[in-house]
């Protein structure tokens, strides 16, 4: 599964602000505080979906500008072991 906001020409997702890497807009925090479907209800259930019909291996792979602030959002997230989280650099 590959995860790049920046290829994206949706504005209905961000896995940047999903995994906390990114700030949510106001309207963002709005959608929250009013109980209305947000880009954050949006990407997780669209990023569960693609986790779960895995059959056998899943690797995720996200396309982050800061690799680092990308790497503590997402083992704060605890969505996965840290030990399988890995950074891969040019």
């Amino acid at each position: 599964m590959v995860l790049d906001d920046e290829e994206s020409q949706y504005t209905l997702f961000s896995y940047g602000k999903y995994f906390g890497i990114e700030l949510l807009s106001d309207r963002d925090n709005a959608n929250i505080t009013e109980g209305t479907d947000s880009v954050l209800d949006r990407t997780r259930r669209l990023f569960y979906v693609c986790c779960s019909r895995a059959m056998q291996d899943l690797a995720v792979i996200l396309f982050a500008p800061n690799v680092q602030a990308a790497h503590t959002a997402i083992l704060a997230k605890e969505l996965f072991p840290a030990e399988n989280i890995h950074i891969l650099e040019n």
